[in-house]
């Protein structure tokens, strides 16, 4: 591994109990990954399955380190950024693979490109079809759109005619945010405005820290002619009540953030009448298994809790994923 002063690239993945997807990832990452200088950091978020042995006997040359609890999405990602030393910063989940030289050019774009601060490639599913990762930022409008969960009706208030044509023929475009499932930066904007928001444990963290990235006049592009294959939330699927309350929690944490009184006691109405809908419709879904369908029911009555203010989203834990 080079020394510091000579890396150009930080690549930061934060694991929790995927340790064969984390294998698979950090190989595709080694073959594919050429003509740039870079590091391999592993946040480890107390993982109980065979995560650290692998590392340590597989990835001797991948900076690990293993944290006595399971921090978060956000904190995990912040630890790592606060230990790397390189000009740009990539965030990678565990469940990806490269195909090709992806952050060579991810890189190159940045480098290229000097009002940019922050890119994303699509993401797409083992057989090529894409799953979009970038969206506009979250207002009432989408907030209504996503009470009523028309998954059609999402997508297409997603993009722009204009972004629809570009992504047609990969050209990249200008968006308000990308997901932090494969996210390059600046390590310039890192030392400006810091990191991920600690408060929000899962979701949303991406979200919010794009808000801030374009705050300081920075822009964020997605480039749809770069394909990074992403499997998709393993980890996060083990566990059916987190990861929805996770989402909610988040959403909420962000709201508040963002929003004035008004627009929040809207979006408070709105998602209150979604998860109304979702309880109610989940009777009758048809999920995995009876598991899954009592982990979504009790987690929707728990973000009602949270939604209606009768349980303090702040004090409620450093949920695991």
């Amino acid at each position: 591994m080079k020394s510091n002063s000579e890396i150009n690239l930080s690549v930061i993945i934060v694991n929790y109990n995927t340790a064969d997807e984390l294998r698979t990832c950090i190989q595709s990452v080694t073959k594919h990954t050429k003509e740039i200088s870079y590091e391999i950091i592993v946040v480890d978020n107390n993982s109980n399955d065979h995560s650290k042995t692998m590392l340590e006997d597989d990835f001797p040359n991948v900076t690990s380190y293993f944290l006595p609890y399971n921090s978060g999405f956000s904190f995990a990602n912040n630890y790592a950024m606060e230990r790397s030393k390189s000009n740009y910063i990539l965030l990678l989940n565990p469940d990806t693979l490269l195909t090709e030289n992806s952050f060579l050019k991810m890189y190159e774009f940045l480098d290229n490109n000097p009002a940019v601060g922050a890119v994303g490639p699509i993401l797409t599913d083992h057989q090529g079809n894409i799953r979009l990762t970038f969206h506009k930022f979250p207002n009432i409008k989408t907030h209504f759109i996503e009470s009523l969960y028309i998954k059609p009706l999402i997508k297409r208030y997603s993009l722009t005619k204009e972004q629809n044509v570009l992504l047609s023929i990969e050209k990249p475009f200008e968006v308000d945010w990308i997901s932090g499932g494969s996210f390059m930066v600046r390590r310039s904007i890192y030392d400006d405005i810091g990191g991920f928001d600690e408060r929000f444990h899962l979701f949303a963290e991406d979200v919010d820290w794009c808000v801030r990235i374009k705050s300081i006049g920075w822009k964020v592009f997605y480039l749809p002619q770069i394909k990074i294959v992403h499997l998709g939330g393993i980890s996060t699927h083990r566990n059916f009540f987190r990861l929805v309350l996770n989402r909610y929690r988040s959403k909420l944490i962000f709201v508040k953030k963002h929003s004035g009184k008004a627009e929040l006691l809207i979006i408070r109405i709105l998602v209150l009448f979604g998860l109304f809908l979702r309880i109610i419709s989940s009777f009758f879904i048809k999920y995995s298994g009876t598991k899954e369908k009592h982990e979504r029911i009790r987690a929707y009555f728990a973000s009602l809790f949270l939604w209606l203010g009768v349980t303090n989203i702040y004090s409620s834990e450093r949920t695991k994923k």
